[in-house]
């Protein structure tokens, strides 16, 4: 599991909150948004002290660097390792304490990859604004098609990245029970789907009977958006009831 917290400033009790409060294990992370507080003074004035402090967790610890900190590679005590497919700069003595190297990307449970299969996802309209320039410039037919199956290439590469990725996290949660597969979210969820059942049904002949008795199909289409934010509502409040 991924952990996400803003600049703590060299206050590491926000830390220490966070995993007592979530139960953390050695298999998470927690990533720290700039301004850790580290390497305020260069290992001194406190700096050591208050990484022996979060080392001692027991917890991965992916460090942001602001701009009121040094950077950990303008200091002989850090050198680089891989992590993650990436590159971070690690302290032999707070090996738990990791800081990210500018412009890499890191693959976080599956991130990565989705965030790859966003950006093709994107940048796959560039190729249809391209081709419809080059249709107003007079060009072939020919090229605008081989620009349309630019188009497609990308898109087809996003979705892959996608499904690929999320069928293996998916199996991972299913198999460790974490995430959404949780034994308590999985009776909260045949209690929703049991609900859902009922629910949808009971909206679609309210939908079909308004509208053919109105014929105004213009407006009872609104009955989906408000169904669907109702039932939103109804889930949350069966989370609710569950945990009491």
């Amino acid at each position: 599991m991924v952990y996400i917290t803003g600049d703590i400033h060299g206050d590491v009790s926000r830390v220490r909150e966070m995993v007592t409060k979530y139960t953390t294990t050695s298999e998470d992370t927690i990533v720290l948004l700039g301004d850790v507080g580290m390497n305020y003074y260069g290992n001194k004035h406190g700096d050591r002290h208050r990484k022996k402090k979060l080392n001692s967790l027991g917890i991965k610890i992916l460090c942001i660097h602001g701009n009121h900190e040094m950077r950990p590679e303008s200091l002989i005590t850090y050198r680089e390792d891989q992590w993650h497919d990436g590159t971070v700069y690690v302290e032999e003595e707070f090996p738990n304490l990791l800081f990210a190297k500018d412009g890499e990307v890191y693959d976080l449970e599956g991130c990565k990859a989705i965030a790859i299969g966003v950006g093709l996802c994107i940048f796959a309209v560039l190729p249809l604004v391209v081709a419809g320039m080059l249709d107003d410039m007079g060009a072939s037919v020919v090229v605008a098609a081989c620009f349309m199956a630019l188009l497609l290439v990308f898109v087809s590469s996003g979705v892959y990245l996608f499904i690929s990725r999320g069928l293996v996290r998916e199996s991972f949660s299913k198999l460790l029970q974490t995430g959404d597969f949780t034994p308590e979210k999985k009776v909260n969820g045949k209690t929703i789907e049991k609900i859902s059942g009922i629910y949808w049904c009971v909206v679609t002949a309210i939908f079909l009977a308004w509208s053919f008795l109105t014929n105004d199909w213009g407006i009872t289409w609104v009955i989906w958006p408000v169904a669907g934010v109702l039932f939103g509502g109804i889930a949350c409040a069966v989370h609710l009831y569950k945990r009491k």
